[in-house]
């Protein structure tokens, strides 16, 4: 099934408040830079562009919009967009995005037409006054590799003095060359009261690890809050410090068959235990013996004067 409505919801979820109360100043798509995006076809033969924009200004953006064009191996090019996927980014903040390209496809949703390019431009960016309520933390992440599925769970706080409302974690996972190649968020909890504590789980959508390309493996991945009221305004907070994780061991096998190091560590020393007891054991068997026989000898002596 596709994911369009997911997306849908993700947006309508974290960002609506955002989009419809926040006052803008100006455009300010000239200091929103993307950094860096990749494209594959999900698990639905959907084409997709999975990228990484940063807000590079000095003021908070409230929302960006983007805008991507595939062009075919013959055809005509095919454009679509998407909101990134984040909202009244601080200055040096920076959020994920994801571009469907759904209009080359067969009743069953593949691509029918090879990928010569893809390119993607921001259309909008506009800055704002306020951002968003910065109490919300993540105080644990940890991923896990089911069946495919590569999943991040943790446990967030509410550290500040107000009610948090619709408080999501949005992340951005990326393969060995810090490409990003797959999104994801949790869905969003309604409201989180000073001091609380709630818990957050969330994968990469579109992706299952199992028969993935190298290209598409996932080795690790970065979270970023996302807290739909209050706003606030005034002076702009400093940018949080980025969150970023990885499984350790082997990415692309279930967790269950990963070995981390201390794990490794301990059989490795276990097993030189073994050896060394039975390498004395079997020295002093004969030991053992030829001091029984010499004893037996001697006692035989005895006997025989």
């Amino acid at each position: 099934m596709r994911k369009t409505i997911v997306y849908l919801l993700l947006i309508v979820a974290v960002c609506s408040l955002t989009l419809t109360l926040t006052p803008t100043v100006s455009s300010q798509k000239e200091n929103v830079t993307i950094l860096n995006y990749s494209y594959h076809l999900d698990s639905s033969g959907i084409l997709v562009a999975v990228g990484e924009v940063q807000n590079t200004g000095s003021t908070a953006i409230s929302s960006i919009i983007l805008s991507g064009t595939a062009t075919p191996t013959y055809g005509d090019e095919v454009v679509s967009g998407d909101l990134a996927w984040a909202n009244n980014l601080l200055p040096g903040q920076k959020a994920p995005f994801l571009i469907e390209f759904e209009t080359n496809t067969t009743s069953s949703g593949a691509w029918v037409a090879g990928i010569s390019d893809i390119t993607v431009r921001v259309l909008t960016a506009s800055a704002t006054t306020q951002y968003q309520y910065q109490g919300i933390t993540i105080t644990q992440h940890q991923a896990s590799l089911s069946s495919g599925s590569y999943t991040v769970s943790g446990k967030m706080k509410n550290a500040g003095t107000e009610d948090a409302g619709n408080v999501a974690i949005v992340a951005t996972f990326f393969n060995a060359e810090g490409k990003p190649v797959a999104v994801g968020y949790s869905p969003p909890i309604t409201t989180m009261a000073p001091d609380g504590n709630d818990t957050f789980q969330l994968s990469a959508l579109g992706l299952n690890q199992t028969n993935a390309s190298p290209a598409n493996k996932i080795e690790s991945y970065k979270l970023l809050v996302q807290v739909d009221s209050p706003l606030q305004s005034g002076a702009l907070p400093s940018t949080p410090a980025e969150i970023t994780g990885s499984i350790s061991g082997t990415i692309g096998t279930d967790n269950a068959n990963n070995l981390n190091l201390t794990t490794i560590v301990v059989l490795v020393v276990v097993i030189i235990a073994v050896v060394v007891v039975a390498i004395l054991l079997t020295r002093r068997k004969p030991v053992e013996i030829a001091s029984n026989k010499t004893s037996k000898r001697s006692q035989h002596k005895k006997r025989r004067r």
